[in-house]
């Protein structure tokens, strides 16, 4: 089963999956807000990281060197099903985070995740799409290790690999919300020297 840390879906905690009170999975007007703002961050987010790892990344150790394990993990959105609709994806290699909340504690500078993620609709029943993109993955060389994210939500489902440096990957698919016909692909990896944001 790998390592016993709790997976994080890429560029989210885990409890953003399943917030108390939010009913089955993430509610409805988070989810619709997503389906507005995902095209313009996806591109913002990643022009950003671009210019931060080209600015101040270089004099750091750890993070993703040479975007190696970046190049493994892009493959993961071939995974979308065919005939999926309304595909936006995203990608990121590792970019150093400094101090961008000076009066937050949390804030520890550090490098991000190397991430790639694919938001898309698909009118095909849950199994049917899990199915296609367990097809792919697995083809790519992950395991499936469907896991507990949020408690109360049920398995989602969830791959693993050893990328290069041979520390361990994570994908995930699931439903936003839960049920729903809109659709998160993603997979992420925590380099060297990884920090989650505290803002």
């Amino acid at each position: 089963m790998g390592s016993a840390r709790r997976p994080r879906v890429a560029g989210h905690s885990a409890w953003c999956l399943n917030r108390p009170g939010a009913g089955d999975g993430i509610n409805h007007r988070w989810a619709s807000h997503l389906r507005r703002v995902v095209p313009v961050v996806f591109g913002v987010g990643h022009a950003l990281g671009a210019i931060a790892l080209a600015v101040c990344g270089q004099s750091h150790s750890g993070g993703d060197p040479g975007g190696v394990v970046y190049r493994e993990l892009r493959p993961v959105v071939d995974a979308v099903p065919s005939g999926a609709t309304d595909v936006h994806t995203r990608d990121g290699d590792a970019t150093w985070q400094g101090d961008t909340c000076p009066g937050n504690s949390a804030a520890m500078p550090g490098w991000s995740q190397v991430f790639v993620g694919a938001t898309f609709i698909s009118t095909n029943p849950k199994p049917v799409v899990i199915v296609s993109i367990n097809r792919v993955l697995v083809g790519q060389g992950w395991a499936r290790r469907d896991t507990i994210v949020t408690e109360g939500q049920g398995p989602v489902a969830h791959w693993s690999r050893d990328v290069a440096t041979g520390r361990r990957a994570d994908a995930f698919a699931f439903a936003v919300p839960s049920g729903s016909e809109h659709w998160y692909l993603s997979a992420s990896w925590d380099p060297p020297g990884f920090e989650l944001p505290g803002c």
